[in-house]
């Protein structure tokens, strides 16, 4: 088979087309990926931010919270006390 200009078997032509595909195939993958990992990042900065929203609701909400029930507890022990 004469392609163009130079003598190449059925095989060759097979075997560059399957390179080719496989070519086109790799570059897709690296498509991907770099897509991907930059998708990954944004989650990763987005997890950190609502860490640190929990670390502030954690602190600012929960801790006068439990504060204020450590109180109570002590109202409550005082009230028995003075009713016995």
């Amino acid at each position: 088979m004469n392609f163009w200009g130079y003598e190449v078997a059925t095989g060759d032509i097979l075997n560059l087309s399957l390179a080719l595909g496989f070519l086109a195939i790799a570059i897709a993958l690296v498509a991907v990926l770099i897509r991907l990992f930059r998708l990954l990042g944004n989650v990763n900065h987005i997890t950190e931010k609502a860490t640190e929203v929990v670390e502030l609701v954690n602190h600012y909400l929960w801790q006068p919270a439990r504060i204020a029930r450590q109180i109570m507890e002590k109202f409550r022990q005082y009230s028995k006390k003075k009713k016995s």
